[in-house]
């Protein structure tokens, strides 16, 4: 499939909640039908790496599964991967290694993982939290030279909260800095809106001018909806967090009150970007009406020159 080069294309998250190939290639064809360039493989959600090791007879499944589909691939890693958890680094290097490996195999150019996260603690020690940001950067200079050397490029994603108060997550002003001390070809950005809406209003500090910072290192987009809200609340299911809007809701696009437009408008984009809609599964029955959305959003999309 030819893309190009400044805006490499437009895309669906895939697989989420399911190990079942069959639902994905169910997924996979929808995507076709609506002329989608990409898919996101949520591998994280499946059964091919265990013990931090590959488990080749899964991946043949989606090898084949991949061949059998005219689309483009990027993946998923594991949510868990963090680099500031400095006790169990060796762990997390593994298992994104063996992550790098899965996209390579398949072809695919963007591997999504997250940025660190640690404790308000450690936060609050500046030296301690230097020294973890510097375990995190070493880290990622090493992994962005695997990546490289299989032809992947690693995008860092910006979290939210969703864990407790004792939990500090990185704005995204921070990632942009990190991740230009590292300046690795390899190591770049997913910026998550809804994640970045979450966070900011959080630790209430504005919301676009922390995204129009990281935005100009992302090569990758997550676009799902929200109300920016995190879940402070006990809820007893999805649909009732639904009801509150509370949480990282996965939204078509319209249904909660991120400003899309304007950021279209307003931000500037690094070249090979692709734009990969978050919708949760419940939602697929109003993924084309998202696509068409997403589709007049990512032509508004401005590159910059480099």
């Amino acid at each position: 499939m030819n893309l190009n080069k400044d805006k490499l294309g437009l895309g669906v998250t895939i697989g989420t909640g399911t190990s079942d190939l069959n639902t994905v290639a169910k997924h996979m064809d929808l995507a076709e039908k609506h002329d989608l360039e990409f898919v996101e493989l949520s591998i994280y959600d499946w059964n091919i790496i265990c013990g931090r090791k590959i488990i080749l007879s899964e991946l043949n499944k989606l090898k084949s599964l991949c061949k059998n589909h005219n689309l483009n691939f990027s993946v998923h890693g594991e949510l868990s991967v963090n680099f500031l958890d400095e006790e169990n680094i060796d762990f997390h290097k593994e298992v994104l290694k063996r992550d790098i490996e899965v996209a390579s195999e398949i072809n695919a150019s963007h591997l999504v993982t997250h940025f660190g996260i640690t404790s308000i603690n450690n936060f609050n020690d500046t030296n301690k939290f230097n020294s973890l940001l510097k375990l995190q950067r070493d880290t990622y200079e090493e992994i962005g030279d695997y990546a490289k050397s299989h032809n992947v490029i690693l995008t860092v994603e910006n979290l939210f909260n969703f864990f407790d108060e004792q939990i500090h997550v990185p704005l995204p002003n921070i990632i942009f800095d990190q991740l230009k001390i590292i300046n690795h070809s390899n190591v770049k950005a997913t910026l998550d809106f809804s994640h970045g809406y979450i966070n900011c209003e959080h630790y209430k500090v504005d919301f676009i001018d922390q995204i129009s910072i990281m935005a100009t290192i992302s090569k990758h987009l997550h676009v799902h909806d929200s109300f920016g809200l995190q879940k402070k609340i006990w809820t007893y299911n999805n649909s009732e967090e639904l009801s509150y809007g509370l949480g990282d809701l996965h939204l078509p696009i319209g249904w909660g009150n991120i400003p899309f437009d304007r950021i279209f408008e307003k931000l500037e984009f690094a070249k090979g970007l692709i734009l990969i809609l978050e919708i949760q599964e419940r939602f697929i029955e109003y993924i084309p009406e998202t696509i068409k959305k997403a589709k007049i959003l990512f032509d508004k999309a401005r590159i910059y020159s480099e």
